[in-house]
């Protein structure tokens, strides 16, 4: 799992890491029917390669995005400066789920 997210890597262009979770996560969001972690590690797991087991540590925080920042990741911008350090508190939850040793890619402000 660490090389799959490795060679995805860093940053918000489209194919890296962070751009997919986003991706992932705005797939598996409806106004009415809320956030649905099943589909969205299913997605995770289709377009990075990752273990079911591994992927389940970004629910976490995509749900708390959907959940708590809606207005500035949804209809904003995933990768705005308002957007990460919206669910920046909540971005801890994958790393610590990832386990030590592991380096999880990380999201950079694009605007």
């Amino acid at each position: 799992d660490q090389a799959k997210m490795t060679q995805l890597g860093s940053g918000n262009a489209d194919g890296t890491f962070p751009k997919t979770l986003s991706d992932c996560g705005k797939r598996n969001y409806n106004i009415f029917s809320g956030f649905n972690a099943r589909k969205f590690v299913e997605c995770v797991q289709e377009n990075t390669g990752l273990t079911w087991d591994c992927g389940t540590c970004f629910v976490g925080p995509a749900r708390y995005g959907a959940n708590n920042c809606k207005w500035s990741c949804l209809w904003g911008s995933w990768c705005g400066q308002s957007c990460l350090n919206c669910v920046g508190e909540a971005t801890a939850q994958s790393q610590q789920c990832a386990g030590p040793g592991v380096t999880v890619p990380t999201a950079s402000a694009c605007r």
